[in-house]
């Protein structure tokens, strides 16, 4: 992937632990993948388009992209809801405020 830096990477990726519980739960569930009958991801092709190319091209499977995934239940879409979590990991808002200030459907690239 260009342009990512190690420290983009979530902390477990960066271990020199090979023990580490969250690392190999990751290389269990990625191998995982290779023996279903399709994967379904939270993107679109333009947005990420090298890395789903390569993933396409090592996958034995279809590779389908869905996103970006919304919520669509009553439930979910209250007000109250919105402080519920919906990753473990600490969501780092940068990158959306300078994807804020980009012109309308300009490539940064």
């Amino acid at each position: 992937m260009p342009n990512v830096c190690l420290k983009d990477m979530t902390a477990f990726i960066r271990t020199t632990d090979p023990d580490d519980f969250l690392l190999n739960y990751t290389k269990t569930k990625s191998q995982m993948t290779l023996r279903t009958s399709a994967l379904i991801l939270n993107t679109f092709d333009d947005l990420e388009k090298d890395v789903i190319e390569v993933m396409r091209s090592r996958i034995p499977c279809p590779l389908y992209t869905i996103g970006p995934l919304l919520t669509f239940s009553e439930h979910e879409s209250k007000e109250e809801d919105k402080s519920i979590p919906t990753t473990l990991l600490k969501e780092e808002t940068e990158c959306l405020t300078w994807l804020d200030k980009q012109q309308p459907k300009s490539k940064f690239w």
